[in-house]
């Protein structure tokens, strides 16, 4: 092989290489578009990763998303991190998100790079009868008859009760888990439901 197909084709390689580090980390983000949006709602991911190819191990330098206006099922079944943690950097911003009866007005989530857990913030609403079927669906125990209480409670079926949280957190095997922080319901300590709400949410990422 002469010098010169030597040259033309390592330089077809790397002008091959160049147009995989524009293009793929676009097309990945796409994907991420897609789904966040698949139910409504619009989205824009920005994702940064060098070399490309850390892509192809859901790794990556930084991801970004800005969305408002998505649905996403309360129900979905996923390991809720699973395509975040190998980002070195997280951020993401979505707001009036549908969460099943929770209607998340702010939905925030940090992380630096030098950091292992997530910085994480969560504002939803859910009207008392909602609250209240959810809580005899998903809440076993004490916290099931608080919350199931709020349909007897005299409120109006539509009065809006605030769901907040504050916390860091990280991956817990396939779930999350609140390291510092807690989350409430009408003011009252309710883990299990942000955790809910929070997790179907970064799952759809």
């Amino acid at each position: 092989m002469s010098r010169n197909v030597i040259v033309s084709i390592l330089i077809g390689a790397a002008l091959l290489l160049i147009a995989a580090q524009v293009l793929v980390p676009e097309i990945v983000a796409g994907q991420v578009e897609q789904r966040l949006t698949e139910n409504g709602g619009e989205a824009t991911v920005r994702i940064n990763s060098f070399p490309v190819l850390r892509l192809l191990a859901e790794d990556g330098d930084r991801i970004e998303v800005r969305g408002s206006g998505i649905e996403v099922d309360l129900q979905a079944d996923n390991r809720v991190f699973e395509r975040l943690e190998g980002f070195n950097e997280v951020d993401v911003e979505l707001d009036y998100v549908t969460t099943g009866p929770f209607q998340t007005e702010l939905f925030s989530l940090q992380r630096d790079a030098d950091q292992e857990a997530y910085a994480l913030s969560l504002r939803s609403l859910v009207s008392a009868s909602d609250l209240s079927d959810f809580a005899a669906d998903q809440l076993p125990g004490p916290l099931g008859g608080i919350f199931g209480a709020f349909g007897d409670s005299g409120l109006l079926p539509s009065a809006e009760i605030p769901v907040e949280l504050d916390a860091t957190v990280r991956a817990d095997g396939d779930g999350i888990e609140i390291v510092d922080g807690q989350g409430t319901v009408a003011g009252i300590p309710a883990t299990p439901v942000v955790e809910a709400i929070a997790g179907a949410i970064i799952a759809q990422l």
